[in-house]
């Protein structure tokens, strides 16, 4: 009984991660086809804003050349008119809700920090360098997953590596 308990455990502990990998990779995509229809509309908006442009400036230079030639000296300086360029309205980002992946009732799921050693001579270098408790030095495993536990990944010793595994636990 223990072992198949084990066993579905650990499936469901790597489908709920697997559903988390996935919800954060659909928000990606998401997110990144919101900014692509952001920036097509502020390119459209910046083409048409240059369009009114090169429109305004040929209507004026129209208008001059009907004034005629007395006046062509006085309308050259008219010739810089400041054209507004058209707003720009951002495109909200397409927000996709979160979906919790189901869960089954009194189901909980922790971390467990746990580290091992890939370099006991750079282990050695950081306890003496003062970047590592001298507890370490004997490669007590207790004492490098209770250093996991309390600092997890915001405190690197050089050759030991942390990780973390999600554990299922039932009522």
């Amino acid at each position: 009984m223990d072992e198949a308990e084990r066993l579905v455990k650990g499936k469901m502990a790597a489908y709920r991660q697997m559903q988390e990998i996935e919800a954060r990779e659909r928000q990606r995509v998401a997110d990144e086809a919101a900014r692509r229809v952001a920036d097509e509309a502020r390119a459209a908006a910046q083409a048409e804003a240059r369009r009114l442009a090169e429109e305004a400036r040929a209507a004026e230079v129209a208008r001059l050349r009907a004034e005629g030639e007395t006046r062509r000296a006085n309308a050259a300086a008219k010739a810089a008119v400041f054209v507004a360029p058209v707003p720009v309205v951002p495109v909200a980002p397409a927000v996709v809700p979160y979906v919790a992946p189901a869960q089954a009732a009194g189901v909980t799921f922790r971390e467990k920090w746990t580290a091992t050693v890939l370099d006991f001579p750079a282990l050695v270098r950081a306890v003496a360098d003062g970047k590592a408790p001298l507890t370490l030095l004997d490669a007590n495993q207790s004492a490098l997953n209770k250093h996991a536990v309390a600092h997890q990944n915001f405190s690197p010793i050089p050759g030991v590596a942390f990780s973390c595994e999600k554990v299922v636990s039932a009522r």
